[in-house]
């Protein structure tokens, strides 16, 4: 709740404020005397332009609002169908097993946050031409399945390169998975796609307040 409870006031209230400061900005440069005041006015606009794309990202990784609203797996196909929309990427999707049942909140906020991450690398590293998702929950156990047809890479070499690895965000996604008790795995080759395994028991966690 307490989570729910800042993103709201991110994006709201503070979401507000950005936006009336970037108004104000626009308007003083239609009102400054000098190229050099508008251009150091503009600098501010983008600066806080930034600011509030940040604000919104951190909004969205304490608690997506889709959530809520939605529920996971609802959450989840509308961003991976308006992703796919407007990166012009054939999107598949299939659930089960979550239709009438919510998650423990931590469990729904790292899934979203994983696969939002997932499709950042796909459109970033993969050169794809189809993606396809797969959320269910069997046994006790959640899973979400990532899998691109585009160019792959070699696991082991990212692996073991900090750098290669912190740009892809392997290691990032992996420690949020294992703070909810969950594991990631990856499987890929060059020119072979590559498919990302989250898994994470849940019925022994608390499901989702609301």
């Amino acid at each position: 709740q307490e989570r729910r409870r800042i993103s709201r006031e991110l994006h709201d209230r503070l979401g507000q404020q950005l936006t009336g400061l970037q108004l104000g900005l626009r308007t003083l440069q239609d009102d400054a005397g000098s190229p050099e005041v508008v251009e150091r006015l503009r600098v501010l606009e983008r600066i806080a332009s930034e600011v509030t794309r940040d604000m919104h990202d951190l909004a969205v990784e304490i608690r997506p609002a889709a959530l809520d609203s939605l529920g996971l797996a609802a959450a989840v196909q509308s961003h991976l169908e308006a992703w796919g929309e407007r990166h012009n990427i054939m999107c598949d999707f299939h659930t089960a097993g979550l239709d009438a049942e919510r998650l423990p909140a931590e469990v729904e906020t790292t899934l979203y946050r994983i696969m939002q991450e997932g499709l950042i690398n796909v459109l970033r590293h993969a050169s794809a031409s189809r993606v396809s998702l797969v959320l269910e929950k069997r046994d006790g156990t959640v899973r979400l399945i990532l899998e691109d047809d585009g160019s792959g890479f070699d696991v082991d070499a990212v692996l073991a390169s900090p750098d290669k690895a912190k740009r892809l965000g392997v290691r990032g996604m992996r420690e949020r998975v294992a703070l909810i008790g969950g594991t990631l795995q990856i499987e890929s080759s060059p020119a072979g796609g590559t498919t990302l395994f989250v898994r994470v028991p849940v019925d022994a966690q608390r499901p989702a307040d609301g």
